[in-house]
């Protein structure tokens, strides 16, 4: 298998195709914040993103989820009735986006 390097205005061009959700992961980053700044930072992750096309490596906090419950059914005193939400970092969605 082999990826493609990433240029900066692909990186551009996929946050601005993302969802503007005020959601955001462990980092505190949503992807409504990540387009008003985007065309500041896309050179440092596009370098970030093509050392780990070209490594292999994903750096572990990308690979963490902020989980948290939502409620989905009648009692909301049972456990069982929340369903599990993991919130991504929205630079695992943007490495995943331009290599997929």
């Amino acid at each position: 298998m082999f990826l493609e390097p990433v240029i900066p205005s692909t990186i551009i061009e996929t946050t601005r195709k993302l969802k503007s959700k005020s959601s955001f992961g462990h980092d505190g980053i949503s992807s409504k914040m990540l387009k008003h700044f985007i065309n500041i930072i896309a050179v440092p992750i596009t370098h970030i993103m093509n050392r780990s096309i070209a490594t292999w490596l994903v750096r572990g906090k990308l690979k963490l989820a902020k989980v948290i419950p939502i409620f989905k059914l009648a009692d909301s005193s049972q456990i069982k009735n929340d369903r599990p939400i993991s919130l991504l970092p929205v630079f695992s969605k943007l490495l995943e986006k331009n290599n997929v």
